[in-house]
């Protein structure tokens, strides 16, 4: 009697969200379940939401999950898997514990880049779909951890801050020590004072009430100044850039459309940002009468063309109704040569065109850059539309700056990665 009671109180339990993985799952995913569940057992094992979620995923789906590109697959189709979840009634905060703790199996099995697709693209999917869930802190703060497990702190404190502003906002400009996870990574980790994490949440608020519900904390982070940038890159962290790219892609799109120049100067100074160990400042905090639109300032080992040029940079943006031109191209480079700064970046969404339209001036104008860097050691770097899309879809800004300079360095006919 004891025997039947205790089979029937056995069939009763609730299987673990492993099984429930490995009986939905084809055979084929079955050895990569068993793999990532070996360090991360605590996947909300009883809930209910978790066990409704696999039963709505069909197959197919939750094999490509746990595939070989699992991370890839849940990064690329984050959209089309959370919008069938939502069209089934799950709650938004329910899908996002789904895919945060999918995500932290690979994580605490050390595969933290595979960890970091995950989180990222569940980031961008709540930054384009507001309405879905307002606080983004949780992937935020797992992609701080992940890059500081990687030994990459620079990258790390910037996702800090990024969780910085989402808690901010959440908590209205109220610091909280306890049951939030920005305060004793930020200030025991990161050595920020404790002072100054309390100015920031205030002035964050402050930001966001004035400025009205940005979906885009980024948007907030930019107007910040930059005393919590208080980390020198490692050599290997230098190569590293990881930027939003559904925040990139929305403000180039604006700045096609804003004949004042001022967002395609926001873009660029955020494009810089997440250059590891730059500082990057608009021309409206230097002052009106500088001649031009961002300065950056680079710490860390130098690796490209930075151990050239230095750790100046000036960026000047042309994004106005008038045309770019050969007479820009020298003003410029007169300016930097009195600045006594070695590289700058000509950024216009049109290009260098001529009074007619044509290339004819583009090509002249290159012919003028290089023959400035070898008789000056000054070089202008140009920056187009097509390089800002590029930077957008995820290139490094630091891959198309570099070979444009040694382009002009070595005057080559194509771009050292044609060769």
């Amino acid at each position: 009697m004891n025997d039947a009671n205790e089979a029937i109180q056995g069939s009763s339990e609730k299987k673990t969200v492993k099984q429930l993985f490995l009986e939905k799952a084809q055979p084929v995913a079955h050895e990569q379940i068993e793999a990532l569940f070996v360090a991360y057992e605590n996947f909300r094992q009883h809930n209910d939401y978790t066990e409704e979620i696999i039963n709505i995923l069909d197959s197919d789906t939750i094999t490509a999950l746990f595939s070989r590109f699992g991370s890839a697959f849940c990064a690329f189709d984050m959209s089309e898997i959370i919008n069938k979840l939502r069209d089934n009634d799950i709650r938004p905060i329910d899908i996002v514990i789904f895919i945060q703790n999918y995500g932290l199996l690979y994580r605490f099995t050390y595969r933290y880049n595979e960890s970091n697709v995950i989180f990222m693209g569940l980031y961008e999917y709540m930054q384009l779909h507001p309405d879905f869930h307002r606080h983004k802190g949780a992937p935020l703060v797992w992609l701080r951890d992940n890059y500081w497990d990687l030994g990459y702190k620079d990258v790390a404190m910037k996702f800090m801050m990024l969780t910085l502003v989402e808690d901010a906002i959440q908590d209205s400009g109220e610091l909280k020590t306890t049951n939030r996870g920005v305060y004793f990574r930020i200030v025991w980790s990161h050595n920020l004072p404790a002072e100054l994490v309390r100015d920031y949440f205030s002035e964050v608020y402050k930001i966001y009430t004035e400025n009205g519900t940005p979906s885009f904390p980024e948007d907030i982070l930019l107007e910040l100044d930059y005393r919590w940038k208080n980390t020198i890159p490692t050599h290997s962290e230098m190569k590293n850039y990881s930027i939003s790219k559904a925040y990139a892609k929305v403000m180039l799109e604006k700045a096609k459309i804003d004949k004042t120049g001022r967002l395609l100067e926001k873009l660029m100074k955020y494009l810089l940002l997440n250059v590891p160990g730059c500082k990057s400042i608009t021309s409206a905090i230097v002052g009106s009468g500088s001649d031009h639109d961002v300065l950056a300032t680079f710490d860390g080992p130098e690796v490209d063309f930075r151990s050239d040029t230095g750790r100046l940079l000036i960026c000047q943006c042309k994004n106005t109704k008038d045309r770019t031109g050969i007479k820009d191209v020298n003003h410029f480079a007169y300016y930097l040569q009195s600045s006594r700064v070695s590289l700058g970046l000509l950024v216009s969404i049109n290009g260098i065109t001529g009074e007619d339209g044509t290339k004819i001036e583009e090509e002249y104008a290159l012919r003028i850059i290089t023959h400035l860097a070898q008789r000056t050691n000054t070089y202008i770097i140009l920056i187009d539309e097509d390089d800002l899309e590029k930077i957008a879809q995820g290139l490094s800004i630091l891959i198309i700056i570099n070979e444009k300079y040694l382009k002009i360095r070595l005057d080559l006919a194509k771009d050292p990665g044609m060769l």
